[in-house]
């Protein structure tokens, strides 16, 4: 939104531990809320459009195992 400096600032990522692909480079994702929705992902807990959550995981594209 216009009216919050957070919103306008990118935030690093960084993903670490077994099974994460070194240096796997993620881009820019549209949405902070994507690190909500690849957390949840990993605990298996469904997100997206059917769901009302917002974010879309990145998991498979840093999961290697």
């Amino acid at each position: 939104t216009p009216s919050t400096d957070h919103s306008r600032e990118y935030v690093p990522v960084l993903a670490a531990g077994p099974g994460v692909i070194p240096g796997k480079d993620i881009g820019l994702r549209p949405t902070f809320a994507d690190l909500g929705a690849t957390v949840a992902d990993v605990f298996g807990i469904a997100t997206g459009v059917d769901t009302g959550l917002a974010g879309e995981s990145f998991l498979r594209e840093i999961w290697g195992g």
